[in-house]
């Protein structure tokens, strides 16, 4: 049984009754049951926030900037509040767009990796 599996089944045991819902939520709660179960393999578990790791993104982004600011952006990334200090530094040192493009290219890549190893096919249109 998969992890989604037990929590759809742990989920179905705390939730009121089907016949509680209104005729047409009924039907979408039923086929989302079929797609937390999937016994039959025919939905695939997208990558979760930790499987893309944007802090690694973002330390990555900092080793291939220019020396000026490379040291600022690997320290605003240490500690509590990463996310923010970091964000708040690209800003500051005017290399958002940089940021961006950098980090939209690295979840193509890793989009294109998914696709591939699930053979999906995808358009490469960006």
């Amino acid at each position: 049984m998969s992890s989604y599996q037990k929590k759809n089944s742990a989920l179905r045991r705390k939730s009121a009754p089907l016949e509680s819902y209104a005729e047409w939520q009924r039907g979408l709660i039923r086929e989302a049951a079929n797609i937390l179960e999937d016994d039959e393999g025919q939905y695939i578990v997208l990558p979760s926030r930790f499987d893309i790791d944007e802090y690694h993104m973002m330390e990555r982004f900092a080793l291939s900037v220019e020396d000026e600011f490379s040291s600022s952006l690997l320290s605003a990334i240490k500690g509590k509040g990463a996310f923010k200090h970091f964000k708040d530094s690209v800003v500051r040192f005017g290399i958002e767009k940089k940021w961006y493009k950098y980090r939209d290219a690295k979840f193509k890549e890793l989009a294109v990796e998914w696709c591939e190893a699930n053979d999906i096919e995808y358009l490469d249109d960006l």
